[in-house]
């Protein structure tokens, strides 16, 4: 399913010899240095073990509370989804209307103790979810240890603990074996156990949902379009000097030891390759994190890395500042197949 990482393997030993000075400052070869820097992107992203890693799926019909969360929309059947993974058990709930189109919507950082679906949705993801419903089946996520997931435990040093932040996966987390599969590698089980159903499939976030949206977006082709909503910038942009912001982020944004050597503006392109469409969305004075002041670094430092692509997308909202009011139109018009 996943070949195409696998053929990216031969490409980052050769990639020190494609990016030598004389042919980066050939613009004709520069296409292929950069397809070759994506390749041997995918090719260490691989190494790392993040998705493709052992875990299970049961399904069963939702509850009446969860089903009605969405009371109004069109939909025929929700699904309660639990996932095994990493010794850890997550929740997702899938909405079904029969389409052959499926969209992931993960909320990422959403509060902690809260009860199932009803209790978890934000009122606008509420909202985008039902826009969605009337044209695709949707697949529901949150982050480790919150929303859904609430009162999760993890497993560090042979003893189980809860929590409700993620710097407790830095204890996890070792090269080769980043900890970030525990964020990741749900979705792609997931996805394992219902892809067949569909012909096309989406993927869009907020906030942490955001960035896991580029991450998994990166990892996995059967992903055909995706969106990041305020979530991430590559780590240099994230200073307060721009906007008088401190937007290092939460533990996965950057304390991984794949930070080592991978930045955001390589997963941007890896989004986008193979003819799919990735887009960086911002608002312009968001409340919350990732103005669009970070927004357009983040597009000046894709530009010095890959130019100017169509399939990767940098907006910027004019006049938007609330973080928690995600513009539902125009996410289901990007959505739409």
């Amino acid at each position: 399913m996943r070949l195409w990482l696998a053929a990216a393997l031969a490409a980052f030993a050769g990639l020190q010899s494609a990016c030598s000075p004389t042919e980066a400052r050939d613009r004709s070869a520069a296409p292929v240095v950069q397809e070759q820097r994506i390749d041997a992107v995918a090719a260490r992203l691989m190494a790392e073990n993040l998705i493709n890693q052992p875990g299970t799926v049961a399904a069963a019909l939702c509850g009446a509370d969860d089903a009605d969360a969405l009371a109004g929309a069109t939909f025929a059947t929700c699904e309660e989804l639990t996932i095994t993974s990493g010794g850890m058990t997550y929740r997702a709930y899938l909405f079904s209307r029969g389409s052959r189109q499926l969209t992931i919507f993960h909320e990422g950082h959403n509060a902690p103790g809260r009860e199932g679906l009803a209790d978890s949705l934000m009122p606008d993801a509420r909202a985008l979810l039902i826009a969605l419903l009337d044209f695709s089946d949707v697949l529901y996520f949150d982050m480790p240890m919150l929303g859904v997931n609430s009162n999760q435990k993890m497993v560090v040093k042979g003893r189980e603990i809860s929590t409700t932040t993620h710097d407790r996966f830095a204890l996890l987390d070792e090269p080769g074996h980043s900890a970030l599969a525990y964020f990741l590698n749900p979705i792609d089980i997931s996805l394992d156990s219902v892809a067949v159903r569909y012909t096309t499939i989406k993927m869009l976030g907020r906030s942490g949902g955001g960035w896991t949206t580029t991450l998994y977006s990166a990892l996995d082709p059967r992903i055909s379009e995706s969106v990041s909503i305020a979530g991430t910038a590559p780590i240099v942009a994230r200073g307060i000097d721009s906007d008088g912001r401190d937007d290092l982020g939460d533990w996965e944004q950057f304390g991984a030891t794949i930070y080592r050597w991978l930045d955001y503006q390589d997963l941007y392109a890896l989004a986008a390759s193979a003819g799919r469409r990735h887009e960086q969305l911002y608002f312009e004075f968001d409340n919350c994190c990732f103005s669009g002041i970070k927004g357009e670094e983040a597009r000046q430092i894709f530009v010095a890395a890959y130019g100017t692509q169509p399939t990767v997308e940098f907006t910027v909202l004019a006049g938007a500042v609330e973080h928690y009011g995600i513009p539902v139109s125009l996410l289901a018009e990007r959505m739409r197949d």
